[in-house]
C-alpha cells in the first residue's frame, strides 16, 4: 500500500500553529499547537470548572466556552455563522472608518 501525504502548515492569527496532514486515501488528520503557556492556561480553566450543583458534573456548556476563549476552537457546524460574524465586523469597521 502506498503512502502519499502531503502536509500544510499554517500560522493562525491565535499564535497556534497547525498541520494538516492529508493521507493517500483522503482521511485527514489535523494536529494543532499552542504556545505552552497558553496551552496550561487552557488546561488550569477547564480545571477550574466548579460542577454543577444539581447534577454533579462540570456543564458541556461550560467546557465549550473555556474551549472558545482560551484556544479559539469552535466545532465545524458554528463556521459559517462565525466567519460571517466577523466578516460583518470587519465591513462596520471599514464603513467607521470611512465616515
Amino acid at each position: 500500500m502506498e503512502l502519499r501525504i502531503s502536509v500544510a502548515l499554517t500560522a493562525a492569527p491565535n499564535a497556534c500553529i497547525q498541520f494538516i496532514v492529508i493521507l493517500h486515501r483522503g482521511m485527514i488528520v489535523t494536529k494543532t499547537f499552542m504556545d505552552d503557556s497558553r496551552y496550561d492556561a487552557l488546561v488550569d480553566a477547564i480545571l477550574d470548572l466548579e460542577p454543577d450543583p444539581v447534577i454533579g458534573q462540570v456543564d458541556r456548556c461550560a467546557i465549550k466556552i473555556v474551549l472558545a476563549e482560551y484556544a479559539d476552537l469552535f466545532p465545524f457546524r458554528m463556521a459559517a455563522t462565525i466567519i460571517e460574524d466577523e466578516a460583518n465586523d470587519r465591513s462596520a469597521a471599514t464603513r467607521a472608518q470611512a465616515a
